[in-house]
């Protein structure tokens, strides 16, 4: 099954589709538009690494050439991880009736997001939910720390959907393809030593990537960074804001300084938070950047109808910074 066949074209962008999957009898989502392929589980097309960590399956071969493979359910803690023997090995019929048994129903969920594409196990798949993101509920405070596996959640025929932040798990892979970074980010501009003096707003779901983004952009000296895990949250701060500046006869671009947001997340998305600052609030002069692994040509005009500045792809957090540069230091159209 390709992604072709798996995604639909919102021309609102204010629905989600949401592919839901099992490990064990668990149900977890993932974003449509991440999704490549769903293949069968098949274990001649596997190669285990000696030495590996348990929810380090091996490499999959896919398409002519080899992709990480992670057993999901194992990383979450949830299911045991893979026992993989492949069917063209020299084990008796017992072993290998036990390994049919065993990955019966199994699927390859193959992601590409983040210009890195990944393979993981799952149990199964069950059906795509269309969903709004208003549906989706920002995960509670005691797991929104930088260890949450999850960005978020919604409930759909009594079933209780955890959607998984598949930012962390390349992060646990290998931490440097999560995110594009230059040590020069810190050093290249004329106007470097303002940069404390931006105040910049972060709307991020994932814990990964808000770490990343914020450790990233404080090296180059914007340490002045306030984050949210939702574009709702995100959005009510900025409203607050421009009725305190209301309030006193002041401007509230004297409190914010730039708003970077990501495309999906819990509550509000990214283009509609952008829509209601540019338009709704009468901010039009308040820059917005969108930083999201959805960039693409039909993404790029959403950005510009909901009037954002600019947006970059992840993981080019130094184009970001950069960005931020220009429109935050040297006041210039993106």
């Amino acid at each position: 099954m390709a992604r072709e066949e798996l995604r639909t074209q919102n021309a609102d962008q204010e629905e989600v589709e949401i592919l839901e999957f099992n490990l064990g009898t668990q149900a977890f989502g993932v974003n449509v538009l991440k999704i490549e392929a769903i293949e069968q589980y098949d274990a001649r097309r596997i190669t285990t690494i000696p030495m590996s960590p348990p929810h380090v399956v091996g490499t999959l071969l896919f398409r002519r050439r080899t992709i990480p493979l992670i057993d999901l359910g194992a990383d979450l803690g949830i299911v045991r991880p893979s026992q993989v023997v492949p069917l063209d090995s020299e084990d008796d019929e017992t072993a290998e009736d036990e390994a049919v048994d065993e990955n019966a129903g199994r699927v390859f969920l193959v992601t590409n997001f983040n210009n890195i594409t990944i393979a993981f196990v799952a149990d199964g798949v069950n059906r795509i939910h269309r969903v709004t993101w208003r549906d989706i509920n920002p995960m509670d405070a005691m797991f929104e720390g930088n260890s949450s596996s999850f960005t978020g959640s919604f409930n759909i025929e009594g079933r209780e959907i955890l959607i998984v932040d598949m930012e962390q798990q390349i992060a646990e892979i290998d931490p440097r393809a999560a995110m594009d970074v230059t040590s020069r980010a810190d050093i290249d501009h004329p106007q470097a030593e303002e940069r404390p003096n931006v105040k910049i707003l972060l709307a991020e779901d994932s814990g990964t990537m808000r770490s990343l983004i914020t450790g990233v952009l404080e090296k180059g000296g914007y340490t002045n960074v306030t984050t949210f895990t939702n574009g709702q949250a995100a959005h009510d701060a900025v409203l607050k804001l421009k009725e305190r500046a209301t309030a006193d006869g002041t401007s509230v671009e004297d409190m914010i300084s730039l708003v970077i947001t990501d495309i999906e997340m819990p509550q509000m998305s990214g283009l509609s938070l952008c829509r209601a600052v540019k338009q709704q609030m009468g901010l039009s002069h308040l820059p917005v950047i969108i930083f999201s692994t959805q960039i693409n040509d039909d993404m790029v005009q959403q950005c510009k109808l909901v009037g954002a500045d600019g947006w970059i792809s992840k993981p080019q957090v130094t184009q970001l910074v950069h960005l931020i540069d220009r429109l935050a230091l040297e006041r210039q159209p993106a």
